[in-house]
């Protein structure tokens, strides 16, 4: 049953002595779920969040270190509420893979085959992932045993001895990027840029497939950028795929770059994000589940309503740097260099081999003759191409991809919203609000800037 109206009052009244169970509550867009549930509805009952800990005292450390700090905010923001008492805490629960005598591993029993469908280009409607990406579908156990058997091939490779701490760090390292170059090879195999969307997707299904009778309501925000307005305007955490560039181009890591200034960027600030959550929950609250019923899908993106392309974020983070130019170790201004950007792959390789690789390669061997006289220089050279080169190939999809996200649902949703008063402009996350090249300039990259750039 839809609500026809929705507005502040009803948000807020519906968490009213509720208890809540927030999953990824450490992470950037969890932190700003429970700081503001926390903040606009005091009177929840109880938030559990579920933590990752493997020793007894480090699920309540990183509570206390990850989430403690958005209780705080919303405590001082509502002074009101008795400071003695705590809608959170911090329990310790073994979560056991079923029929396993001992452990805290925590698995889901997933369907054996699931069908996925990646990132395409046109219009990617609002619709559950269901469709086959030319007749190829993944095969959990499969993919499980494919898994073991890499992991397994790896310490065969890898033998050292227990004593040799440093072989056994290089071990692990060398283990971590192998299964890291194999999620992102399976990824783009079913059709996905990386790892994260790839995994998104199964996550959407399984718990489709899991739900019983009860309501889902499943949220896909596009890039998650910095706080626009509540809590902390540009605050943030974890470095998304434009951030990763801006700090690059802020440590003059990055002079040229493989991607089209004209295609779109789709973006959505957190606390906007958060808002669309919160209000959907309300909306699907009293719906009942079921094996017939359609999950409903929302989109929490701009590309169709106020979309944003590259060259606004170029523009924005080129005006700031120049305005506020950076300054050394030893107190010298960092001069503002304009980048190149390369819409075609080819070229761009071409450039790097001729500007950068052979150089440094010829570096290399005059290195060696002089007995590493030039090592440093060396090593701070490849460090930066080995950088840009990386960027390129976990990032380089996102530059060339010209899809749009159909957000109809969400705009429904958003029709349905009061904006009377100041608490309804709370839960705003019409992305028709954002002036991109102000919220750019002023907001996000100071932000980057503040809480990633160190």
């Amino acid at each position: 049953m839809a609500i026809a109206c929705m507005d502040a009052e009803r948000i807020v009244g519906y968490f009213r002595g509720k208890s809540i169970l927030i999953t990824g509550s450490t992470g950037f867009l969890g932190q700003i779920l429970v700081e503001k549930i926390l903040r606009v509805q005091p009177d929840a009952n109880k938030l559990y969040l579920l933590v990752r800990g493997t020793e007894a005292s480090s699920a309540a450390s990183d509570w206390h270190r990850a989430v403690r700090p958005a209780e705080g905010e919303a405590r001082r923001r509502v002074p009101a509420v008795d400071p003695r008492q705590s809608c959170c805490s911090a329990r310790r629960h073994h979560l056991r893979e079923p029929g396993a005598a001992g452990g805290s591993r925590c698995s889901c029993r997933s369907p054996r085959v699931t069908y996925v469908c990646g990132d395409r280009e046109g219009l990617i409607l609002e619709k559950p992932i269901e469709s086959l990406r030319e007749g190829t579908y993944l095969n959990v156990d499969a993919e499980l045993q494919l898994v073991k058997e890499a992991k397994k091939n790896l310490t065969t490779m890898n033998t050292s001895s227990d004593g040799d701490d440093a072989a056994h760090s290089n071990k692990k390292t060398a283990e971590r990027k192998a299964m890291k170059e194999l999620g992102l090879q399976r990824a783009r195999h079913f059709g996905w840029s990386n790892t994260y969307v790839f995994t998104k997707a199964m996550g959407e299904m399984v718990l489709g497939q899991l739900r019983g009778d009860m309501p889902v309501v499943v949220m896909r925000p596009s890039i998650i950028t910095s706080v626009r307005a509540d809590p902390l305007p540009g605050w943030m955490q974890g470095i998304r795929t434009i951030d990763t560039l801006i700090i690059g181009y802020a440590k003059q890591n990055l002079s040229c770059f493989l991607g089209d200034l004209s295609v779109v960027v789709d973006v959505i600030p957190g606390d906007m994000a958060v808002n669309a959550m919160m209000a959907a929950m309300v909306e699907h609250s009293e719906e009942k589940g079921g094996a017939a019923a359609v999950v409903p899908v929302y989109h929490a993106t701009s590309s169709l309503r106020n979309p944003a392309t590259y060259s606004v974020l170029y523009e924005a983070g080129r005006r700031h740097f120049y305005e506020n130019p950076r300054v050394g170790k030893n107190g010298e201004i960092i001069p503002t260099r304009e980048m190149c950007f390369f819409s075609s792959i080819a070229r761009f390789h071409l450039y790097m081999l001729l500007t950068f690789k052979l150089p440094l390669e010829i570096l290399h061997l005059v290195n060696l003759l002089l007995c590493g006289h030039f090592s440093r220089l060396y090593n701070d050279l490849n460090r930066k191409y080995k950088f840009v080169m990386h960027l390129v190939h976990v990032y380089g999809p996102f530059a060339f991809f010209n899809g749009r996200f159909d957000d109809m649902n969400l705009e429904r949703l958003r029709l349905k919203m009061a904006m009377k008063t100041p608490e309804d402009h709370m839960f705003i996350f019409d992305p028709k609000t954002i002036d991109w090249d102000d919220y750019f300039t002023k907001i996000h990259i100071p932000g980057v800037l503040k809480y990633l750039c160190k």
